[in-house]
């Protein structure tokens, strides 16, 4: 079996954390994934990806959405911090 790098690191409990605060923001914002993928230039399959889970997210990706829903660097580096996973 090969390792590929970047699918391996994007499935672990950071990853999810993640896949998480884009879900909670865009609920939070009241945005609907329609929406969003109107924002992002995207399908709105892809955010359906990123939300359920079932594919890598590129960092380009990871930078995308974190502009589209105004997420910040301090809520970015929160879901990084030791203990922090599932808040």
């Amino acid at each position: 079996m090969l390792f590929h790098p970047q699918k391996d690191l994007f499935h672990n409990d950071a990853h999810q954390a993640l896949r998480a605060l884009f879900i909670k923001k865009r609920k939070k914002l009241g945005v609907t994934k329609e929406a969003l993928a109107k924002k992002m230039k995207c399908k709105t399959s892809f955010i359906n990806e990123v939300e359920s889970g079932s594919g890598p997210i590129a960092f380009s990706d990871i930078e995308r959405l974190c502009d589209s829903l105004s997420i910040s660097l301090t809520e970015m580096e929160a879901i990084f911090k030791p203990n922090s996973f599932f808040r």
